[in-house]
């Protein structure tokens, strides 16, 4: 015997939808945490990685190596490699041939190096020390896509980033030990 079974539903968000000029302004987050943003990458640029290890052509190949290649020259300047950096993620995001993906790489890059706090705790960071690992992740990385193996692509890729990670907490450790103290025991600026 069968018993007929009524259902109710229940939305789970209001019925109303939001229009676009309702949604929040992305560029009202300016200042927000360097840790909030590496979080992001985290959980997207490893799958970026894999995607790009199956799909990369041989121009987005050229592209990369040519990005590393300007990020050790950079180095070997003794001047930082951000503009390369940046342009080796945001190549990489290209090779998986999603423009959302790329996009969202731009964004977070971006967003990172305007904001106030990431150069803040970059300036006491002491980059000749970190130089020499981050272009090894970088070639990792590299060569990871390079030999279309997606896991290793997105190994590489965290690894690369928990090396950030920590680099950013010895260096924001550093800075709040260097700031003087005050007898109020103010906010801490640094999140």
């Amino acid at each position: 015997m069968r018993s007929a079974s009524t259902y109710v539903t229940v939305p789970l968000w209001p019925a109303r939808m939001i229009s676009r000029q309702e949604t929040p302004d992305v560029h009202a987050l300016e200042g927000f945490g360097p840790f909030e943003n590496l979080e992001a990458r985290q959980l997207i640029e490893p799958q970026i990685a894999a995607i790009a290890a199956q799909r990369a052509s041989e121009t987005n190949f050229a592209q990369l190596a040519e990005a590393l290649a300007m990020m050790r020259w950079e180095h070997a300047q003794g001047r930082e490699a951000d503009t390369s950096d940046h342009r080796f993620h945001v190549v990489l995001a290209e090779a998986t041939g999603n423009g959302t993906l790329v996009s969202i790489c731009d964004s977070l890059w971006r967003a990172q190096t305007e904001s106030g706090i990431w150069q803040e705790i970059h300036n006491h960071m002491q980059m000749e020390d970190y130089r020499p690992m981050w272009v090894r992740d970088h070639e990792a990385i590299f060569e990871a896509v390079q030999a279309r193996n997606p896991r290793k692509a997105s190994h590489a890729m965290t690894r690369h980033l928990n090396n950030i990670r920590d680099a950013l907490m010895v260096a924001s450790n550093a800075k709040s030990m260097a700031a003087p103290k005050s007898s109020t025991n103010s906010a801490k600026k640094i999140r």
